[in-house]
């Protein structure tokens, strides 16, 4: 089994704001602050890697958010212990 620390989003504005230039964003909702103390420093390394990766690009608002998950449940099958 794996930990989740994070997820992230990447986006981009549909309908851009006005004063604002095109750009992509780049969310990351850290869920678990014990294990990621400074959610700024996963951000930058999240997007240098991405950006290696051709997968974002500059201009970019990069922005961190720590998130609690309420509740979940599954549809379905979705796990696989064998």
């Amino acid at each position: 089994m794996t930990t989740s620390v994070a997820r992230f989003f990447i986006t981009d504005a549909r309908i851009p704001a006005e004063g604002v230039f095109p750009h992509k964003r780049l969310d990351l909702f850290v869920s678990d602050k014990r294990l990621v103390s400074k959610p700024e420093w996963l951000a930058g390394i999240l997007f240098e890697a991405l950006r290696k990766r051709g997968a974002i690009g500059e201009p970019a608002w990069l922005e961190w958010h720590v998130a609690k998950s309420l509740d979940g449940k599954p549809y379905g099958e979705i796990f696989d212990f064998d």
